[in-house]
């Protein structure tokens, strides 16, 4: 008959103790956005070069879809379209940019398909004179559901500001981007931006896997179970 040596029951409670408590602190999978605040940070993989779009002076249908490499970027507005332009607003003569046509007060969205993960650009307010002004762009996820949000703050007497975000999870779908502080108007978020050329990190093959503390504790909690189990069995 087979003899089973006895587990000792604070060995098995020690183990099913360390399994616990990883199950607790391990950090769940959400949607979180972690900022970057510059390209070398963001490390691209792509690069959307808005002269795509059309010459300076072109105002983009709404929307209107582009192709670079295995994403289909799209630009929009809830104005009649968005505009191409040259250089100025404190970006380099005849750096190709994609900015609000005039029409501070409206959207300024872009859409990616399939299988973003980061994106970046430097970007300046376009009302002029508005001195210092925050902002926000708002991340959504390819169901439309708000993913996070990257705040940030400049002025329009200083150079452009880079933005940029990683997903720490969901592919990106979606990026709205507003700026606040009209002065003048009652407090609204507007699209009154300019962005010169898009990095876009792209979601890969899955890196080979790394157990993470929760996956650590799906592991130990049956194992210090079963160890348990076998502390109660006697020499037979």
């Amino acid at each position: 008959m087979a003899v089973f040596r006895p587990f000792s029951s604070r060995l098995a409670a020690i183990v099913l103790t360390v399994a616990t408590v990883a199950a607790l602190s391990a950090p769940q999978a959400d949607a979180a956005m972690t900022q970057v605040f510059d390209r070398a940070g963001l490390n691209g993989d792509l690069t959307v070069n808005w002269d795509l779009f059309g010459p300076a002076g072109t105002v983009t249908g709404a929307p209107e879809t582009r192709t670079v490499g295995p994403v289909a970027v799209s630009v929009s507005s809830s104005a009649p379209g968005l505009l191409r332009a040259d250089g100025g607003l404190g970006f380099a003569d005849g750096e190709a940019l994609l900015r609000d046509n005039f029409t501070w007060e409206d959207s300024f969205t872009i859409r990616f398909d399939p299988n973003v993960r980061g994106f970046g650009f430097s970007l300046q307010a376009t009302r002029l004179n508005l001195g210092d002004y925050t902002g926000l762009i708002e991340i959504f996820d390819i169901k439309s559901d708000q993913i996070g949000s990257l705040a940030f703050a400049g002025s329009t007497d200083a150079p452009p500001i880079f933005v940029g975000g990683l997903s720490d999870a969901v592919d990106i779908g979606t990026i709205r981007i507003g700026i606040d502080n009209f002065p003048g108007h009652a407090p609204r978020r507007g699209g009154a931006a300019a962005i010169n050329r898009m990095d876009l990190v792209l979601r890969n093959a899955d890196p080979p896997s790394v157990a993470t503390p929760a996956t650590l504790a799906l592991v130990l909690v049956p194992v210090a179970a079963f160890a348990m189990s076998l502390g109660l069995i006697r020499a037979g």
